[in-house]
């Protein structure tokens, strides 16, 4: 028997997708290779989330997601047991609003302890064969960590490079200076220097990091005074942070990147390879899987990973039908002229204009200077009535905002800096890429991280590509064109996609066409 139902996925899932239950069995299997990690690279709508569902039924599953929209979206309607953070649930006791301002230490000391929301929900994941949590959550609890399940699923792995980073570090800012009563930091010039020996900057950001720890250790309480336990558990965990920062840099400055003013400092790790797997490898096996993983290599190297077995899952529609037409635009940069930008507007007005005036659409920028400087482009290449530039508030309201614009006007096109990823744009038939999203070397930080490792900093920027152009086409048949019927235009814009060509994946490439 091989129906989804005898794998535990939901009873209206009636079938599999293509290659989506050769991609059960290979993970349901892993542990028999003797390899712990395996990566899998999935297309948009080929069912990862319903992969790891039917590994479940054979293995106990725990799945990471970035976001909890996606876990009470798509892992809640596969029938996993969703675990949000506290601050998601409402306190019913009546002294709080939400749980995580619970006053009591223990949670357990709560009269209302086993009627609780978030306890209901943490002891059904505990118990579950299935659970979804998100990485934020991960990172800040450790029950998972001491009861492992057989099989940790990583969704969205090209993100966890830039996750590792972000929880392994410390950044400390004025606000933070001000409210813990800190010493303000010396001026350090960010740098990558080599030891310890001399005042380098690594030194004297371990020097300013142990400075600080007696001043927030006075703010942890010796008694249990309800209105101190939050500030103090607060102080707890900085101190953690900043303690466990500074072994690290003195353990290997050669991997660290610090700078300091007498406003700010941040000490951060220029890759991810030393400390992915002491925080992710817990369980007998690991699958990380992501629609657009791809080279494999870099990203096995970049998390430390140096055995796993790949599973590359190619897309159920051919080629043809999900064309990525390459615009006839320069290779912009820095050094750019405003011919350059001039001859970019050309081409992309020359696609809009050359597709059915009532779609709608997407032009992805990397930062917000640009998103204006284009629209005024393209209005004077007879697209006034239809550039809408997104305004400078959350993405939520951003996209609220695009939903009445396209009520009011026919086939409005959006330029946006902020919609390369964790938006679904269902009802959009285009979405063209205006500029390579390479991290910028304006950034202190980034121009390190360049310097250490130039591949890696392309594959970044692969990625981030693959997620713009995937607004679009979301795994429906309506998202891909037929013999008969065009259905949409997916395209890029900056002639410096071949610097990425090599770290695209196979699918991907395989959709480039001939400039347009």
């Amino acid at each position: 028997m091989n129906n989804p139902s005898d794998y535990s996925l939901p009873s209206h899932i009636t079938s599999w997708r293509e290659h989506q239950f050769e991609s059960v069995l290979w993970g349901a299997s892993l542990h028999k290779t003797g390899i712990r990690t395996g990566i899998l690279s999935a297309p948009v709508g080929s069912g990862k989330t319903g992969v790891a569902k039917g590994v479940s039924s054979k293995r106990s599953v725990v799945a990471l997601a970035q976001t909890k929209l996606l876990q009470t979206s798509v892992y809640k309607e596969h029938l996993f047991d969703v675990l949000l953070g506290k601050s998601n649930y409402r306190c019913i006791n009546g002294e709080t609003k939400y749980v995580d301002t619970c006053p009591h230490q223990k949670m357990t000391e709560c009269p209302n302890y086993s009627s609780c929301m978030y306890i209901k929900a943490k002891h059904a994941a505990m118990k579950s064969t299935s659970a979804s949590l998100n990485y934020a959550y991960f990172l800040t609890t450790n029950w998972v960590q001491r009861d492992p399940p057989d099989v940790l699923f990583l969704d969205e792995c090209h993100l966890l490079p830039e996750i590792v980073l972000g929880y392994i570090g410390i950044g400390i800012n004025d606000r933070t200076i001000l409210k813990w009563g800190l010493k303000r930091p010396p001026n350090i010039t960010g740098s990558m220097e080599m030891n310890l020996s001399a005042r380098t900057p690594a030194r004297q950001g371990v020097e300013y990091l142990r400075s600080l720890l007696s001043t927030v250790a006075s703010h942890i309480p010796e008694d249990n005074d309800p209105d101190s336990i939050r500030k103090g558990n607060q102080a707890k965990r900085l101190l953690e942070n900043i303690t466990r920062t500074a072994n690290l840099i003195e353990k290997d400055p050669t991997l660290w990147f610090v700078e300091a003013n007498r406003n700010s400092f941040r000490a951060k790790p220029l890759t991810a390879r030393y400390h992915y797997q002491k925080i992710f490898d817990i369980a007998k096996n690991s699958i990380l899987m992501s629609a657009t993983v791809g080279d494999f290599a870099t990203l096995a190297q970049e998390l430390g990973i140096t055995e796993y077995v790949t599973r590359d899952v190619p897309s159920r529609y051919d080629p043809a039908r999900r064309p990525i037409v390459i615009l006839d635009a320069p290779p912009l940069s820095y050094k750019s002229l405003e011919s350059d930008y001039e001859r970019q507007a050309d081409v992309i007005a020359e696609a809009i204009l050359s597709f059915d005036p009532t779609w709608s659409g997407v032009i992805h920028v990397n930062k917000k200077s640009a998103a204006p400087e284009l629209a005024e482009r393209l209005a004077r290449r007879g697209l006034q009535d239809r550039i809408w530039v997104t305004p400078q508030v959350g993405t939520d309201k951003q996209l609220a905002a695009w939903n009445v614009v396209k009520r009011k006007k026919d086939g409005p096109i959006a330029i946006a800096w902020a919609w390369h990823e964790g938006v679904s744009l269902d009802d959009e038939r285009i979405c063209i890429s205006a500029k390579i999203p390479f991290c910028s070397l304006g950034d202190t930080y980034e121009k390190a991280r360049f310097q250490y490792s130039r591949a890696f900093y392309a594959q970044r920027a692969a990625w981030s590509l693959q997620q713009q152009l995937g607004r679009t086409r979301r795994g429906r048949e309506q998202d891909y064109d037929t013999d008969d019927e065009v259905r949409g235009l997916v395209a890029i814009a900056d002639g410096n996609w071949t610097r990425v060509r090599k770290y695209l994946s196979t699918d991907f490439v395989e959709s480039v066409i001939d400039v347009m």
